[in-house]
């Protein structure tokens, strides 16, 4: 079921215009006026690895279209986009079964990703969204090393009414310690944790994240806890790496996608995801807080091929 409001899809649907050019409209220009031949797919095989949709979803598209062509059946645009949807749709939902996850209270989630993938904002973002859920929200602000980032978030927090704990005096691991102890004494909803912007090269800091980890699941041991990967969805390979890196060391649970409206290669959330089975969870599609979404595997590629 779709989980968009008619103005947040309208949003959703306007941030993927550069993607959509780069798929749905070429594939408009060529194909409008005539049916779909067997000679026709390398080329649609292209157009779909040039946005990035990968060789796996792209080789099982591709079959299913060879075999509509052989069995007779017309396969014009619109076929063409609604078995490219039921592709998407299947492979992932394939791929992450709805399971009904035991949310407790609080619920912790922590935040990791490297420097310039959105992070800061996210964490805002994502404290925007559970307090309009009248959810009471605490964010454990550990990026000591980032003076900037702190200030960030303590304008969002204030500008949300959420509370936020940051000490550049302490630990990164101590104020983790202190937000959870201060979210279980009272009675708080979320624990959002911010850590700081690192790369998955630096052991000193992969360390410290341990250590974070460690400090959550010691004082929240009877908690739910989710750790996040945001990352920035213009970065390509370089987003595939970090995923792939970043699962070595801890068990990320969700993928939250930033900048998606700044790119035409929007076929790289389903590789992300498919790629390590980490489920995308929210996406992000521009600048302003309201510009936020859970993500929805139907309602995303719907937006990129509804005409």
């Amino acid at each position: 079921m779709g989980i968009f409001n008619n103005s947040l899809f309208k949003s959703v649907k306007n941030a993927f215009d550069k993607t959509k050019t780069s798929i749905s409209e070429k594939l408009n220009v060529i194909f409008s006026n005539r049916n779909i031949e067997a000679e026709d797919l390398e080329e649609i095989e292209n157009i779909l690895l040039q946005s990035d949709f990968g060789i796996d979803f792209t080789e099982n598209l591709v079959g299913q279209l060879k075999k509509k062509i052989k069995s007779g059946e017309q396969v014009d645009i619109s076929s063409l986009k609604n078995t490219i949807q039921d592709v998407f749709i299947s492979e992932y939902n394939s791929a992450f079964k709805e399971t009904v996850a035991g949310i407790t209270k609080p619920h912790f989630i922590v935040l990791l990703g490297i420097n310039g993938s959105g992070k800061t904002t996210t964490i805002a973002k994502l404290a925007n969204y559970y307090s309009k859920q009248d959810k009471r929200v605490i964010i454990g602000s550990c990026d000591t090393f980032r003076a900037a980032a702190n200030e960030q978030l303590s304008i969002w927090a204030s500008r949300t009414n959420v509370k936020i704990i940051e000490d550049f005096s302490k630990d990164p691991a101590a104020v983790a310690y202190e937000t959870g102890k201060l979210a279980l004494e009272g009675n708080f909803d979320v624990v959002l944790i911010d850590t700081a912007g690192r790369l998955h090269t630096n052991k000193n800091l992969l360390d410290e994240l341990r250590k974070i980890l460690n400090v959550i699941e010691k004082i929240g041991q009877s908690c739910s806890l989710d750790v996040f990967l945001v990352v920035d969805g213009n970065s390509g390979q370089n987003a595939k790496t970090q995923l792939v890196e970043f699962s070595k060391v801890v068990a990320i649970t969700g993928l939250i996608i930033t900048k998606l409206d700044g790119t035409a290669k929007g076929g790289s959330v389903l590789q992300l995801c498919l790629m390590n089975k980490v489920p995308v969870k929210f996406i992000g599609i521009g600048e302003h807080m309201e510009d936020f979404a859970v993500f929805d595997p139907k309602e995303y590629i719907t937006s990129i091929f509804s005409d």
